[in-house]
């Protein structure tokens, strides 16, 4: 791999990484305009809770987030698990625990248009037993 194409795929992973800190943000402040401009108007919310396997337009995502207000305790149990690039394609792996101590995982897909932009494309869930 060039030089040329090592500066790109560092530019992309700090471009992935931004979107990332900016959706950890979102929740911190309880504000999804925060973040919600990066998603795809389509994106989707899919994911297993409590044994049920659910999909939601994004829009769920951010009433949510606006109905549980400020989080800074759930953006403060963050982990980051990965953050990946691959030419166009991007994906981000975090898991937190909420307010009650429920632990969740989160792992968002991204893809870069010829628009000149990343935009979030999918973020699937999981509620991690135990945690």
């Amino acid at each position: 791999m060039g030089s040329k194409d090592e500066m790109a795929r560092m530019r992309n992973l700090a471009e992935v990484t931004n979107i990332m800190k900016l959706y950890l943000e979102a929740l911190r402040k309880g504000d999804p305009d925060v973040v919600n401009h990066l998603f795809h108007p389509e994106a989707q919310l899919q994911g297993v809770y409590e044994g049920k396997v659910d999909s939601f337009p994004i829009q769920r995502l951010w009433d949510e987030i606006r109905q549980m207000g400020p989080q800074p305790e759930a953006v403060d149990t963050m982990q980051v698990l990965s953050v990946d690039v691959h030419v166009n394609y991007g994906r981000f792996v975090i898991q937190f625990a909420d307010e009650s101590g429920e632990g969740f995982m989160d792992a968002f897909t991204l893809a870069h248009g010829k628009e000149g932009g990343w935009v979030v494309m999918h973020k699937l869930y999981q509620r991690l037993s135990g945690a």
